[in-house]
């Protein structure tokens, strides 16, 4: 028979439970109206589209932004968030929000179909003295655009020609 767990086990460790009364378990409740409102002024600033059942996640990634500038609720961030003072914090918001989850090759059946479908006719293009240029948007720290690379070379696209590649990701602590 196991021995029932000492009541000071159960409490939660410091910064892991409710900070005041009215809380969820890892800090401030995320209503709908607050879900609705961080959603439009993400959309907004960033063209982020969260959809409802996204509500957990915005929670867990914004609770961390409540806590570093004291806001006692999601009610309160909204409201900072549409003040003039709030505008940097936006910024925050977004970077917050978005997946910054970066590696070589992420995705491997993307680079499959650009090997195979999109890359012969641009290597035909360059062959031809005819300008390339591929964007790599949300590309985080920069892994997909130098696996675009290493893709074009593998499928032939010739060195020395009018060819550009771009990364670029919406959180400027990424790129």
């Amino acid at each position: 028979m196991t021995a029932p767990l000492p009541r000071a086990a159960m409490r939660p460790l410091s910064g892991d439970g409710p900070s005041r009364p009215g809380t969820g378990l890892s800090g401030p409740e995320l209503t709908k109206a607050d879900f609705e409102r961080i959603a439009a002024i993400a959309y907004r600033a960033a063209g982020l589209a969260i959809g409802d059942g996204k509500s957990a996640m915005v929670r867990t990634r914004l609770a961390r932004r409540l806590r570093a500038l004291s806001m006692p609720s999601f009610a309160a961030y909204c409201a900072y968030l549409d003040s003039p003072d709030g505008s940097e914090e936006i910024g925050m918001l977004v970077s917050a929000l978005t997946t910054n989850v970066s590696h070589f090759f992420r995705e491997k059946h993307h680079f499959e179909t650009l090997r195979k479908e999109v890359l012969p006719p641009l290597v035909e293009r360059a062959n031809k003295g005819g300008r390339v240029r591929i964007w790599s948007a949300g590309c985080a720290n920069g892994q997909e655009p130098y696996s675009v690379v290493m893709t074009m070379i593998e499928a032939g696209m010739p060195l020395g020609r009018d060819v550009r590649v771009l990364g670029s990701d919406i959180d400027p602590n990424v790129v």
